[in-house]
């Protein structure tokens, strides 16, 4: 469980990184066509014109590079939240199923335990039965070998 938390937090870690990243590459790219868009317009623009296009074009950079960057944040966020929640269902059904799986054990047990005594019962009826039926077969030989004694006589 931790090995795949710390597994989901790295790739959220990758995934923030590869994006700030691109995001960073983008501001570079926006930055340097700002500048060539500065130095076409430069020569037609006033110096008061010129540093409000600048901070025009570098609000507009900003407020996209945040955008960007909020964007990303809130799914590395979602994701790792799903994960967390996963495991936390996870963790919540094992917990669940341990003391059913102990109950099963124990209601098992008790079941084979009286199951064993009943037919220990039984069996120990069942053989005072049978040695009870042989003593009466062997009593009657016994009595019956006088009588046919005398008879052969």
């Amino acid at each position: 469980m931790v090995a795949a938390r710390s597994e989901g937090v790295k790739q959220l870690e990758e995934l923030i990184s590869t994006k700030v990243g691109a995001c960073c590459g983008a501001l570079t790219a926006r930055t340097r066509q700002v500048k060539s868009q500065l130095k076409t317009k430069e020569t037609e623009c006033t110096a008061h014109q010129t540093v409000e296009m600048v901070h025009q074009l570098t609000e507009k950079s900003t407020n996209d590079m945040k955008a960007n960057i909020e964007r990303t944040l809130e799914l590395g966020f979602k994701l790792a939240r799903d994960q967390l929640k996963h495991e936390m269902a996870s963790i919540a059904t094992s917990m669940s199923e341990e003391p059913m799986l102990e109950n099963v054990k124990e209601l098992m047990l008790d079941e084979t335990a009286r199951a064993e005594h009943h037919i220990g019962v039984q069996g120990q009826r069942e053989s005072a039965t049978a040695q009870s039926e042989i003593n009466l077969a062997t009593q009657r030989q016994a009595d019956a070998t006088p009588i046919l004694r005398d008879q052969f006589q």
